[in-house]
């Protein structure tokens, strides 16, 4: 399903994820860019799963 900004809610929650990450001045000692992007879509992945889960 896609939002009215053409983001999936995946790609969505992602992007408010790895926001969160980039808003921290502490994050950005040890930003990875490999290692937060697959970090964030593993928390968008989970998110889904635990609405999923609790519909």
């Amino acid at each position: 399903m896609r939002g009215g900004i053409g983001l999936t809610k995946r790609e969505l929650f992602a992007a408010m994820a790895l926001q969160g990450f980039m808003a921290n001045k502490e994050h950005a000692k040890w930003f990875d860019p490999d290692e937060d992007a697959a970090y964030v879509v593993r928390i968008a992945d989970c998110l889904l799963k635990a609405l999923e889960d609790n519909a």
